[in-house]
């Protein structure tokens, strides 16, 4: 409880930190940029879990604030460096509760200029995640490229690729991935946007259950996952190779220049060896401001 009091300190500082950094810099005007999110989440299936009798579902209250820096070097191409804190707090399980801080480092190109003209970039980004559940504390590194083009005026699409790798407390949560994935945005209005997103991971994934002899078979890796209760409520945590999709439907609502009202829908469905698979539904509601 005392961590997570800690966590929850510092991410207020922080936001307080950028609402004060955002006013300033939003009066000099310059190529800094600071922001904050609020999200209220519903997750049906917190332990991804494949059986009814491990499932467990929660809310939880997530925010997010980032300050970034952009140097232009043309009107071909740009640097945006960017530094985020988000911090995740779930109702029940608080042994899930984590804050996490990330700096991204992500370079945009075109070969041209022009409205349908594409625009390129490749990212890196590295992300510290300090859990309430210390098995999951753990670093992880994103490497990514993605390619965007307005369709028409209105549509707007986005292909790309991630590689990503964590090494973490626990050896469960050691995981390798790639990530590709697909989107769609559709401005309705000046005001409304929908978007419809779709991703494909192939690699590790992790799951905790009530340990089954397929479980222990096929499992990479398998430990205690106090989160849930642990060894003492039979419990545990194991690591598996799996393909992974992801359909998010979202709505986007503008309220005016700085501040947006977003509400998403995320379906999930791995299917990993053993066979072990699982599915996950989650509903989300986020506040965004800019400054």
């Amino acid at each position: 409880m005392r961590k997570m009091y800690g966590r929850s300190f510092r991410f207020s500082l922080l936001i307080m930190a950028c609402m004060g950094m955002g006013k300033a810099w939003a009066a000099a005007g310059g190529p800094w940029s600071t922001g904050y999110e609020a999200t209220v989440m519903f997750d049906d299936n917190i332990g991804r879990s494949q059986h009814a009798a491990d499932i467990e579902h929660d809310y939880l209250f997530m925010g997010a604030a980032d300050a970034s820096y952009t140097w232009g070097y043309s009107e071909l191409m740009a640097l945006t460096v960017q530094g985020q804190v988000q911090d995740e707090e779930y109702f029940d399980f608080e042994g899930l509760s984590n804050t996490r801080f990330g700096l991204t480092t992500d370079f945009r190109f075109q070969t041209h200029i022009g409205f349908t003209a594409a625009s390129y970039s490749f990212f890196l980004r590295v992300m510290d995640t300090d859990s309430e559940t210390d098995i999951r504390d753990a670093t992880t590194m994103e490497l990514g490229f993605r390619v965007t083009k307005r369709i028409t005026d209105i549509i707007t699409g986005t292909l790309g690729l991630v590689g990503s790798e964590s090494r973490a407390e626990g050896e469960v949560f050691d995981l390798e991935n790639t990530r590709y994935f697909g989107n769609i945005d559709y401005r309705i209005t000046n005001r409304w946007s929908a978007y419809l997103t779709y991703n494909f991971i192939d690699g590790d994934v992790f799951s905790t259950a009530t340990p089954t002899l397929p479980i222990l078979n096929w499992a990479d890796a398998i430990e205690p996952d106090n989160a849930f209760g642990g060894a003492a409520n039979n419990k545990f945590v194991y690591r598996l190779k799996a393909k992974t999709t992801i359909w998010r439907l979202g709505a986007n609502y503008g309220i005016d220049s700085k501040n947006a009202v977003d509400l998403s829908m995320d379906t999930l469905r791995s299917n990993a060896a053993g066979p072990n698979e699982y599915d996950r539904l989650t509903i989300a509601a986020t506040f965004l401001h800019r400054f």
